[in-house]
């Protein structure tokens, strides 16, 4: 059996309602089928978008802090567990808690990293030049003057 390879390409309005129109007439089952009917796409494309994005029951509204604490708590005892995460949520899809999880990741790393620089000590313009490195070396857990330190390691030899 040979499969075409289609081109990726955006799903337009107009495929998305041919999509629903052929879920709603051969059930949300026989996608190689459906996908025949579409013409340019796979059974595994017209399957993903129609659990991740058009099927009606889908809740697309943003997460609240309930759904997010059962999201963060739910990951640290289950780990990456997409499917048996979202099943802890109202009418949620894997991917989208999967995709909500990595942005409360990027959240709480861009506030640790905004409150480290906060708190960055800055050196006094009236300390001699070599307290004013080894001040700066130790924000990176040394207590060597930066100016020894080669961070490219290409060195001056």
């Amino acid at each position: 059996m040979h499969h075409k390879r289609y081109k990726k390409k955006y799903w337009t309005p107009s495929e998305d309602l041919k999509l629903t129109r052929l879920v709603a007439t051969y059930g949300p089952r026989r996608w190689n089928h459906i996908a025949e009917k579409m013409q340019v796409k796979t059974g595994k494309s017209c399957r993903f978008r129609w659990i991740n994005q058009l099927d009606p029951r889908i809740n697309k509204t943003a997460f609240n802090d309930e759904e997010e604490a059962k999201i963060l708590s739910a990951q640290r005892e289950l780990g990456n567990k997409w499917s048996k995460i979202a099943k802890l949520l109202h009418r949620r899809t894997a991917n989208a808690v999967k995709n909500h999880w990595h942005q409360l990741m990027r959240k709480t790393l861009k506030k640790q990293t905004k409150k480290e620089t906060n708190n960055l000590i800055k050196p006094s313009s009236s300390l001699p030049s070599e307290a004013k490195d080894t001040m700066e070396a130790s924000y990176f857990k040394t207590n060597v003057p930066l100016k020894y330190i080669d961070f490219l390691g290409v060195g001056d030899a």
